[in-house]
């Protein structure tokens, strides 16, 4: 019986409190009716009686004006807000759930509480806050005069805060004829373009902070204006100075200014208000004028907020954000050095391969752009690294290349594809620039010698004492020669190409399957040009079973000069194979941790050759790393975490971007994952950690446990040669264990470079089908400007 009393005193007790805070939440939501309900409830009675007189006469004075007087634009903005406000994708209601649309339900246009948070950033709603601008600057006549009239009338001040600044806007589009047929219940699109424009014209400043009115004229001006060159033009503001600056003067002239607007569909009312802004004490605009113009009031970043990707909102989870990007490329596709004797593609004359052999191709062209496209789109549209718009992007940009052709044209196409309107220029590495240069500049090494940070296995006595002397010690070699399905094979390929050097005359099958890798870079250099793979005057063709034995040798042999047979031999090979760029990659992000410019990131980029990426592979710890491909990429993504204040890093590489490109999103099976950097050396590709890695631990780990060079001069002692190969030693030729060897010689005449070889090889026809430079070439130097 106790037991029974207690129980039911604690479920009335229960029922009691439910009950009473069931009617604290309904007295709330009816005291938040009251309070949202515009201004009224604030406002004293003779206030409120002056506002609604006042907004009664505008709509009267509004009416009796005659129905021609109204501007074609205004009887264009009535159909389009209408048409956007009762479209179902425009309101929130019809795609929130019930909770969502009950506290949406309370809400009002003229009392709610404006945040960064509350703006929809939805094509619907942007539009339609177009259409609001262009009711509100058309009852404002153009003038600034009249936004400061009601700032004074409505509020005894120049400036206003966010709210009020929704209560005008509120007031305004009342007023006209626009909106005035819009049916009461379809206000929720219009509360979400009040809320859009009060985030756009209060950027970055508190909501309870007011404004000067001259600040929100001018934005709603320029928001006009970008949004129409943006979204009916298709312009940026650069291709938009380039427009009126036919001539490449630098300048344009307020004139021409006016006149390229009007062209562009900008009304001269319009044109008038935007010129009040300019300073052009000459009448002369440089593109730096016409960006800080737009930068000033907060403009500049529209450009890409009125395109037609709109950014998701961001997680509040993880608050990452990315900071810097070191891009390592290969070239694009180029011609051979030579031909094959049997190949019928390619001209047999040597006037030909005098002019163009290893040049890169257009479709070597096509890859690059089609390259720095995916960038574009992953890095700056994407993510934000940098601004495209920035007269000083070359200061944030810096791009390094070998002084070979198809390295030099290879960056500029990129640079085409990542920033096409951005121009770019040229200047030796060592060279001290005593003037800005325009736009972003390419640094070219010409001096004589090779250096180490693309090429440090070139003029390296060390490393080719060791590369002689693991190849001498494979044995896998030995098991392949005698297998006869790959006698076979090199037999069928010295009929197909005629190569010399897979002749049974003077060359073991152990040499003939070492050579096979000027067979591939061949095929794959038809391949990127759609041609018939090794086409011969015998009819002789491959199949796929033959191409994956001959892909099986030559990766073998394309990994085995920086990996070598042990841990200790990748160690060593590969260390000095890789040269000066771990560090150059290290310099390049220390600079972007300490610099501390908001919302501005680094790019570098170095245009390279295979070996450049393969031996750097290496370096970092793996063994079976995916061989490269024309326009592959490596890049280090440097980014900062706010949440635990620390720097980490996320490595990417796209060996092949046909099969995996860049800029995937991550619910697709070819999206590139970053990874980590293995502990040790020798670790399989297929067992590296996926992820990121604190920066910290990423730079302890290749410039310490891996013992990178971090001079000139340090690298240049351990190249020195401390032995001397044995007599005797088998090894391959050099010229075709090395992508980028020797001189390449087609009737005593070099082929590739300018510069005169000092040492003339026996010209040999169909020899030496290199990947990365000759000798006449030259690559970057030790010391990297930050």
């Amino acid at each position: 019986s106790l037991s029974r009393d207690a129980v039911a005193s604690f479920l009335l007790g229960v029922l009691f409190a439910s009950t009473a805070f069931a009617l604290r939440c309904r007295w709330l939501d009816t005291r938040s009716d009251s309070t949202c309900d515009g201004d009224s409830a604030a406002e004293s009675p003779v206030e409120e009686t002056r506002s609604a007189a006042k907004s009664q006469r505008s709509v009267e004075l509004r009416r009796r004006r005659p129905r021609s007087e109204r501007s074609e634009r205004s009887l264009r903005s009535s159909a389009s807000v209408k048409s956007l406000a009762s479209s179902p994708a425009a309101l929130d209601r019809q795609h929130s759930p019930p909770t969502a649309q009950r506290s949406s339900g309370r809400r009002s246009a003229l009392g709610s509480e404006l945040g960064e948070e509350s703006c929809r950033r939805t094509p619907e709603v942007q539009r339609l806050a177009m259409h609001v601008v262009d009711v509100v600057l058309e009852e404002l006549g153009m003038r600034r005069s009249s936004l400061k009239t009601i700032c004074l009338n409505q509020h005894s001040a120049k400036t206003v805060t966010r709210l009020q600044f929704v209560n005008i806007l509120s007031d305004l589009c009342k007023a006209s004829a626009s909106l005035e047929l819009l049916d009461p219940d379809q206000t929720e699109p219009l509360i979400a373009a009040y809320e859009w424009l009060a985030t756009r014209c209060f950027a970055n400043k508190n909501r309870d902070v007011p404004v000067h009115y001259k600040h929100i004229f001018r934005r709603l001006i320029l928001e006009h204006i970008l949004y129409q060159l943006v979204t009916n033009q298709g312009v940026t503001l650069r291709t938009l100075f380039q427009k009126m600056d036919k001539g490449q003067y630098g300048f344009v002239t307020t004139e021409r200014l006016r006149q390229v607007f009007g062209q562009l569909g900008i009304s001269d009312q319009e044109i008038s208000a935007l010129m009040e802004f300019v300073d052009a004490p000459r009448g002369t605009i440089r593109y730096r004028d016409l960006f800080e113009m737009t930068h000033e009031t907060g403009a500049s970043e529209l450009w890409n907020s009125f395109s037609s990707k709109f950014p998701e909102e961001t997680d509040e989870s993880a608050p990452k954000t990315i900071r810097a990007v070191v891009c390592i490329t290969r070239h694009g596709a180029r011609f051979p050095l030579k031909p094959f004797p049997e190949d019928i593609h390619w001209p047999v004359k040597s006037e030909f391969w005098k002019t163009y052999g290893g040049k890169l191709t257009p479709v070597g062209v096509i890859q690059h752009e089609d390259l720095g496209k995916t960038m574009r789109r992953k890095y700056l549209e994407e993510e934000g690294l940098l601004d495209p718009q920035d007269p000083d992007i070359g200061k944030y940009v810096h791009v390094f290349t070998s002084n070979s052709d198809r390295c030099l044209m290879s960056g500029q196409a990129f640079l085409q594809g990542m920033f096409p309107d951005v121009p770019f220029s040229f200047c030796s590495d060592d060279q001290k620039i005593q003037h800005e240069l325009t736009g972003i500049v390419m640094r070219v090494q010409c001096d004589k010698d090779y250096t180490p940070v693309l090429h440090g296995f070139k003029h390296n006595p060390r490393y080719d004492f060791l590369k002689k002397k693991v190849f001498s010690s494979a044995t896998e070699y030995d098991e392949w020669a005698k297998q006869p399905k790959m006698e076979l094979l090199v037999e069928k390929l010295w009929k197909m190409t005629g190569f010399l050097k897979l002749s049974p005359l003077g060359n073991d099958n152990i040499k003939r399957l070492q050579c096979l890798t000027s067979v591939k870079q061949q095929i794959d250099i038809e391949r990127a040009h759609k041609l018939p793979i090794l086409h011969n005057s015998h009819d002789l063709c491959l199949d796929s079973r033959e191409e994956k034995l001959i892909q099986k040798v030559t990766e073998f042999t394309f990994r085995y000069r920086y990996t070598g047979r042990s841990e200790e031999d990748q160690k060593e090979l590969s260390r000095l194979a890789t040269g000066l760029l771990p560090q150059a990659v290290v310099t390049k992000l220390d600079a972007a941790t300490k610099d501390s410019r908001a919302g501005k990131g680094h790019f570098t980029l170095f245009s390279a050759h295979d070996n450049t990426l393969m031996a750097l592979l290496a370096h970092m710890g793996f063994r079976d790393y995916p061989i490269p491909y024309f326009a592959a990429a490596l890049c280090f993504e440097l980014h900062w975490c706010h949440r635990t204040e620390q720097f980490f890093v996320r490595t990417r590489y796209s060996a092949d971007p046909r099969e995996q490109p860049l800029d995937l999103p991550e619910d697709r099976k070819q999206h590139v994952k970053s990874f980590q950097l293995p502990r040790t050396s020798g670790t399989p590709w297929h067992l590296r950690d996926e992820g990121e890695m604190l920066y910290s631990e990423f730079k302890r780990i290749l410039m310490e446990e891996r013992k990178s060079f971090c001079s000139h001069e340090e690298w240049q002692l351990a190249a020195q040669a401390e032995e001397e190969a044995p007599e005797g030693t088998r090894q391959p030729a050099e010229d075709d264990l090395d992508d980028d060897v020797g001189d390449e010689v087609f009737n005593g005449d070099a082929v590739v470079g300018t510069a005169t070889p000092k040492h003339r090889r026996r010209p040999t026809s169909g020899s030496g089908h290199s990947d990365s430079v000759s000798s006449a070439e030259v690559v970057l130097t030790g010391t990297l400007p930050v």
